[in-house]
């Protein structure tokens, strides 16, 4: 009998309020070119400001219309220094109608990127413009601090693109086979390829029997047991793994016949026929198929723990992959831990969701044999990978490692013992023409495959090495691109001896052209029995870098999207979900071999459980290419992943899983989660002066943070008290709330702690000064028990998930800071008020201290030498006579560090004052801070200047911000 609450998931099928329907129809859509008037051409059409207009012209196809989209990447910030953008089009004329209305953002960055999303505009698309062909749009973007500008449509490069769905009768069917599952409440994650719903529903046996077939294997019945597990895990059903006849009602797992499958000869296809008066078939040609047919009818039978009989619908199913490799990447080398238990969790769960293999990112991460100094405490042995990799094997799951073995080498070559097969002393990279470094590699990758003995690959990273690459006086008598070569096709004749086939990731942009696209510029040299494993992390509108790798002759190509959580506190799911979907569609098109979506960076406030939702996703599009909406998919996660059901389950997935902080209002600025981790995770004493004082906006939106923080941890509970199973990703996302929240309010609470100290150093009386030092005191005390809170969530994270420790050593010694800092308050508060204490330390000493910085020059790569150059500021105007500046260097991207050794203060050219001592600003600062005194007897309107001497250190790829700071 069907359990009337199945029903609403019908409106799983459409998109959600929020969602855009490209979702939905995006996947039928086709692209279509703009017309004239839209600019065509080349670069962009220079300065537009704000509220000014470009029109644009796109055509607009006959039909059933379901969706109409426009792509603008293209239109972008034009310094990305302002504090505000919003994009707005408008149809028919300048100040025609709205159609679109973005959300306001707070960084370039930002408008950038939301830019390159879609925009739904199908409710604007009128008849008139059908019969007419065309709609007129004028793009304008509401801007504070900056400009905006729109590159001309170019098809090689920057792109104004529409897209349109028109309704056909294949995708129709497509969606009517969709909505009958969802109105069964039918949470299948991969969604299969075909599915015809039948009438009615079969109820199991309270001890059904899973009967194994003739010619069934260790592995068919490693499945069966598998099943009845699941099964036994749902419902109050006993079932039972026999060989025998099956009477009616019960289910036989067997190899299939001609005919009864998809598509002949693919791996891992299988059929499901569910009869309501015959039982179930599962039937596959192959053990890894019927063992993913076992896995589809587990998610069919619905969480019932008290019911003996599970019922199943009637329906059948052929499904078979997309992609023969569906594979994931599991970084460990960013102070992750291999927790055996854990990663058996990892492997069980995405194996159940039709993944087959597993890439562990390496550095220093495995304890070599012959090399006992290697591999960090916690993380993989000899050991641990022949225990895990006999248990994917179970689960027809690979494991598969990889180790840097060019650049991203620092971990590793750190170790005195390997000091000499550092690239020009830099251990970044590997000396290509050490011969003691082909012996090491050798060494460690027979190892490597000795270790993992179940997978076909050895990965070989080999990305990002490209500013270090080369500098050794015996390197640098060939070529960057023969050395380049060399370096390859060693490595690939290492895996070609251990019978592996290599992957490796191709080279993108370096720091000059000649270290830039070192594979496909020296493809023609390259060995082309490997496989590069393309990267490409944004979810760009296409993918050309797939045929140029096939079309250079390798024997196939990756596409390797990803779970954008590197280093910050929560995914990026649009993005994410965008970049998988689009990278795997596009690889599906030109039949690539595999796909793996990749997580980077588990530290900073990531942590590994909160992307479960786009593994499950990288999942789904791996196998059928996500084939419904997002809405449907987060329907189908909540019921699969959580055992949650019921109406609105998508919605709280969306709101509080995907997409915590909302996209408009206040808070939207915090949707950049990278900053939100820099913030949380930066000590106390340097907050002020590196967020509050740098950007007062902020501290302005903080509380809107902390609001829609405390807003996602209510739906949070919703979901908690309803769930199922999933109970760790839920507490990793508590967790993570957690540390959203903080953030929010570690900013309120500096800040009011800084008004009060500077409203002690101002007042009349100690009474007054004492009272605003306690008051200070006061409103910091809360923080401390907020840190305590969260330290026990990383705590757990640690114990139990592999989390690195550096983040709970981080905020354990920022609760240490609070509560320090709040007693220094007390007791001069004390002080003060008994008149013990005349004069108060300087602010800055507390991190109390309160001001404004301006920015007044910035560095890039383009001005980078190792040699040494100079960095000039004006600053008329902006210092007085007799004045103080102090000049500030903060590095905010790259590979590479700046060093500065002098700045100088110049009046009307001449040199009038110095300070001269060695700084750097890089993975942290020391001495970047830099005091010059005006003259008293400057000119009002003299030309003032300041110079700084610095040079790259380690390489050209550094940029950052330079700052006048001025105290209060």
């Amino acid at each position: 009998m069907l359990r009337v609450w199945l029903v609403v998931f019908a409106v799983g099928l459409l998109p959600r309020a929020d969602a855009s329907t490209w979702d939905t129809w995006g996947e039928y859509a086709t692209r279509l070119e703009p017309l004239e008037p839209t600019p065509m051409g080349d670069g962009h059409v220079g300065v537009v400001k704000s509220g000014d207009t470009v029109q644009l012209r796109v055509p607009v196809p006959q039909g059933h219309l379901l969706g109409y989209w426009l792509s603008l990447g293209n239109v972008v910030a034009y310094t990305g220094k302002g504090t505000s953008y919003q994009l707005v089009l408008r149809r028919d004329a300048p100040d025609g109608p709205v159609i679109y209305e973005g959300p306001t953002l707070a960084s370039g960055e930002q408008f950038n990127a939301d830019n390159r999303e879609v925009k739904d505009i199908t409710a604007h698309v009128t008849a008139e413009d059908q019969r007419k062909g065309s709609l007129d749009v004028w793009a304008t973007a509401k801007v504070v601090g900056d400009d905006w500008t729109i590159y001309r449509h170019n098809p090689q490069g920057r792109e104004v693109v529409a897209f349109a769905a028109v309704a056909s009768a294949e995708l129709e069917a497509k969606l009517a086979a969709a909505k009958s599952l969802a109105q069964l409440g039918v949470a299948i994650i991969p969604m299969p390829q075909e599915v015809k719903v039948g009438e009615g529903q079969l109820r199991l046996s309270p001890t059904p029997r899973i009967v194994l077939g003739s010619g069934a294997d260790e592995q068919d019945a490693f499945a069966a047991q598998d099943l009845a597990e699941q099964i036994a895990a749902k419902t109050a059903a006993k079932p039972v793994v026999v060989r025998e006849k099956p009477p009616a009602g019960h289910i036989v797992i067997r190899a299939a016949k001609a005919g009864e499958l998809g598509p002949p000869g693919v791996p891992g296809q299988y059929a499901l026929k569910v009869a309501a008066d015959a039982g179930v078939e599962i039937i596959a040609a192959d053990a890894a198929g019927r063992f993913y047919g076992a896995q589809t009818l587990a998610q069919l039978i619905a969480d019932e723990k008290t019911d003996p009989r599970p019922q199943v619908p009637a329906l059948t199913i052929r499904d078979w992959p997309a992609f023969p490799v569906r594979s994931f990447q599991y970084d460990i080398a960013r102070g992750n831990t291999v927790d055996v238990e854990f990663c058996k969790h990892v492997i069980r769960d995405l194996a159940r969701y039709k993944l087959n293999d597993i890439l562990f990112y390496l550095e220093d991460d495995f304890r070599f044999t012959k090399y006992p100094f290697t591999g960090r405490p916690g993380t993989f042995t000899p050991e641990k990978a022949k225990v895990l990799s006999d248990y994917a094997r179970q689960y027809h799951m690979t494991l598969t490692p990889q180790f840097e073995a060019l650049g991203h080498a620092s971990a590793l070559l750190s170790h005195p013992e390997l000091a000499d097969l550092r690239e020009a002393g830099n251990s970044w990279v590997f000396c290509t023409s050490n011969p003691r470094t082909w012996e090491f590699l050798g060494d460690v990758f027979a190892e490597l495959a000795a270790c993992f003995p179940n997978s076909p690959y050895l990965h070989v990273g080999a990305d990002e090495f490209e500013g270090a690459f080369g500098l050794c006086d015996q390197c640098k008598t060939k070529s960057v691109g023969a050395l380049y070569v060399e370096h390859m096709t060693r490595l690939n004749d290492i895996c070609r001896s251990l019978d592996r086939t290599m992957l490796f990731w191709p080279s993108h942009g370096g720091p000059t052209p000649d270290l830039s696209y070192m594979t496909l510029s020296n493809a023609a040299a390259m060995p082309h029995d490997c496989i590069p494993t393309e990267w490409i992390y944004h979810g760009p509108p296409s993918y050309p870098e797939i045929a140029q790798y096939q079309e250079a002759g390798f024997r196939d190509v990756w596409v390797c999207p990803a779970v954008n959580d590197w280093f910050m506190v929560w995914p990026d799911y649009p993005t994410s979900f965008r970049g998988i979907r689009g990278f795997y569609r596009a690889g599906a098109a030109r039949k690539v071999g595999g796909a793996c979506t990749t997580t980077w960076g588990l530290m900073r406030g990531s942590l590994f459980e909160t992307s479960w939702l786009g593994l499950c996703y990288a999942a789904e599009c791996g196998w059928s290419l996500g084939s419904t909406s997002v809405s449907d998919f987060e329907r189908r996660f909540a019921a699969s992943w959580l055992g949650v059901r019921g109406e609105g389950s998508e919605q709280l997935v969306a709101d509080t899983l995907a997409e915590p902080v909302p996209s408009t209002g206040p808070a939207a600025r915090w949707r950049d989660y990278s900053a939100l981790s820099n913030l949380l995770l930066t000590p106390l004493k340097d907050t002020q002066r590196q967020y509050a004082l740098k950007d007062p906006t902020m501290v302005a939106s903080a509380p809107a943070l902390v609001d829609a923080a405390d807003a996602a941890l209510g739906r949070l509970k919703a979901l908690e008290s309803a769930a199922l199973r999933g109970k760790d990703t839920l507490a990793a996302s508590r967790t993570c709330l957690g540390m959203i929240r903080l953030a929010g309010l570690k900013l309120q609470a500096l800040d009011g702690a800084s008004r009060r100290y500077s409203e002690a150093s101002r007042a009349q009386s100690p009474a007054d000064a004492g009272k605003a030092l306690r008051e200070a005191a006061e409103g910091l005390a809360p923080l401390g028990a907020e840190y305590d809170g969260l330290a026990q969530g990383l705590d757990y994270a640690v114990a139990h998930w592999g989390a690195s420790d550096e983040d709970l050593k981080a905020i354990q010694n920022q609760a240490a800071e609070v509560k320090d800092l709040t007693a220094k308050l007390g007791a001069l508060a004390d002080d003060v008020a008994a008149g013990r204490a005349a004069q108060l330390p300087p602010a800055e000493q507390l991190g109390l201290q309160r001001g404004v910085y301006t920015r007044i020059a910035q560095w890039a790569p383009a001005h980078c030498s190792e040699e040494g150059f100079e960095i000039r500021a004006d600053l008329t105007g902006k210092v007085k006579p007799g004045e103080s500046a102090t000049v500030e260097f903060e590095y905010t991207s790259g590979a590479h560090a700046l060093r500065i050794s002098r700045v100088a203060l110049l009046v009307n050219g001449q040199e009038v004052a110095v300070d001269e001592h060695d700084g750097i600003t890089g993975a942290s600062n020391q001495g970047n801070r830099y005091h010059v005194t005006a003259p008293k007897e400057v000119a009002p309107d003299a030309e003032i200047e300041v110079v700084a001497s610095a040079r790259s250190w380690g390489g050209n790829d550094s940029a950052g911000t330079i700052w006048l700071a001025r105290d209060e």
